[in-house]
C-alpha cells in the first residue's frame, strides 16, 4: 500500500513540473540560447554575399520561438539589404523537439517569406536557407545559454 501511494505522489510531482512532456523537458536547457559561427555564403543567382560571424538568439514563445539574428564582424548582404554589425532582424517559427535538441522547419525573418530550416543542440546548430531553385546551408558550432535577461530587449553579444 505504501509503495502504491509513493508511486502516485512521484507521478503527481512529475506531472506538476512539466517533465512528463518531452518537448518542455528537452527544450528547457536550450532556450533561451544563442548559436554562433563564422558563415560564408556566396551566390550570384540569389544576389547574396555573406562572410560574417553570425549570431542567432532564440527564446521560447508559446509552442514556438522568437528571437534575433545579427552579425558582429565581416559583411552581410542579401540583395540591396546590407545591415550594419549588431543590427538585429527579428525571427519567429514553430518549435519541434528532436533527439538531443530542437528543430524549426520554417524560421522566418520578420517581413520575409523565405524560410530558414534550423536544427540546434548544445554542441551547435545548422541551418539552410532556400529561395526558388537555390539553397545554401551553414553551421553555427558554438552554443551558449543566455537566460531570460535578453528576452525583453535586444543586446548584441560578441
Amino acid at each position: 500500500m505504501l509503495y502504491g501511494r509513493t508511486l502516485h505522489i512521484a507521478l503527481l510531482g512529475i506531472a506538476l513540473t512539466g517533465c512528463s512532456d518531452y518537448l518542455d523537458c528537452d527544450v528547457d536547457y536550450l532556450l533561451p540560447g544563442m548559436w554562433t559561427g563564422d558563415v560564408t555564403i556566396e551566390n550570384g543567382t540569389a544576389d547574396t554575399s555573406i562572410d560574417a560571424d553570425l549570431h542567432i538568439q532564440l527564446f521560447p514563445d508559446g509552442d514556438g520561438v522568437t528571437g534575433w539574428a545579427y552579425f558582429t564582424e565581416g559583411h552581410f548582404r542579401v540583395g540591396a539589404w546590407q545591415p550594419y554589425p549588431c543590427q538585429p532582424f527579428a525571427l519567429s517559427g514553430d518549435l519541434t523537439a528532436v533527439e538531443n535538441g530542437i528543430e524549426i522547419d520554417c524560421l522566418l525573418p520578420d517581413g520575409s517569406d523565405t524560410c530558414i530550416e534550423f536544427e540546434g543542440d548544445e554542441t551547435g546548430a545548422s541551418f539552410e536557407v532556400s529561395w526558388l531553385f537555390w539553397s545554401e546551408g551553414a553551421a553555427l558550432p558554438h552554443y551558449e545559454g543566455i537566460g531570460d535577461r535578453l528576452l525583453e530587449e535586444f543586446q548584441c553579444l560578441l
